[in-house]
């Protein structure tokens, strides 16, 4: 089997980016995130161990004791200016899908032997996409899982991964062949297509608080822009089996601006192309 190649009312609360050297400070960066009106959310965004990358704030304020609830997830708690992060019921920690069990929790099928997307379709070439088939896709993505950097990141609720969403240099996706969604500009911007969350967990806000986690995750490993190409539905319901690729208003909550139309068109919508520039 190929082996994956590594990559080149609102209540508002906060995401922190955290990166632990291998002497455990660590310096981060705080954006703001829209949450669910019925729940307040908090999110930790953890990166994997490595050194503290150039430009990632100050690291002003008072951070808390890192804390691991999963060997090599790098996941931190922290606190923030002498407060925690945690707001109203619910903490949700977003961290880097390196954890295969997790992924499989969120996107593996009921029986083992099943055809799933395993969130392939549109990472990899289509050939190959027909290729794997049965558990053949859960151990690729086993492997991306193993490289660097993960495939994406995971949503938690304390230790149950909750959802996923599939972030990487758009240039190491099957986006960088497709005729239906354009081509901006030339930057080695990264692509963000992906938003699931598990049912018994939606409508909490969840979702938002992947697509600021998907956006700091790519920002921390140097990506100039992160596109996405949602629906453009309007009031209109969407299927949720098909409500993968995310809506408008959400990106647009996360500061995703329209950019270019496209010829893509999904569960009878058509899908648009927004950006966030990180530069």
């Amino acid at each position: 089997m190929p082996r994956p190649r590594a990559a080149s009312s609102t209540t508002t609360s906060s995401t922190r980016l955290h990166s632990p050297d291998r002497r455990g400070s660590s310096a981060g960066v705080r954006v703001p995130v829209i949450a669910s009106p019925a729940r307040a959310t908090s999110i930790v965004v953890a990166s994997r161990p490595g050194p503290v990358s150039e430009g990632w704030g100050s690291g002003r304020g008072v951070v808390g004791q890192a804390s691991r609830r999963r060997a090599g997830s790098g996941a931190i708690q922290a606190a923030g200016a002498g407060r925690a992060w945690d707001r109203g019921d619910m903490a949700i920690d977003v961290r880097p899908a390196a954890d295969f069990e997790d992924v499989r929790a969120v996107l593996g099928p009921k029986s083992p032997g099943a055809n799933v997307c395993w969130c392939l379709s549109y990472r990899i070439p289509s050939k190959l996409n027909n290729e794997l088939r049965g558990p053949a896709r859960g151990e690729y993505v086993a492997e991306l899982c193993r490289a660097e950097p993960a495939p994406g990141v995971l949503a938690y609720d304390g230790d149950e991964p909750v959802g996923w969403a599939a972030v990487a240099p758009r240039a190491d996706t099957s986006f960088a062949r497709n005729r239906k969604i354009p081509h901006v500009d030339d930057l080695p911007v990264w692509s963000l297509w992906c938003v699931r969350v598990r049912p018994g967990h939606r409508k909490q806000g969840i979702s938002h608080a992947l697509i600021a986690g998907a956006v700091e995750f790519a920002r921390a490993h140097g990506a100039p822009v992160v596109e996405a190409y949602p629906l453009d539905n309007g009031d209109a319901k969407v299927d949720l089996t098909m409500a993968y690729a995310g809506l408008r208003k959400n990106f647009e909550r996360a500061g995703f601006t329209y950019t270019a139309a496209t010829t893509s068109v999904l569960a009878g919508h058509p899908r648009i192309l927004m950006r966030l520039d990180l530069r």
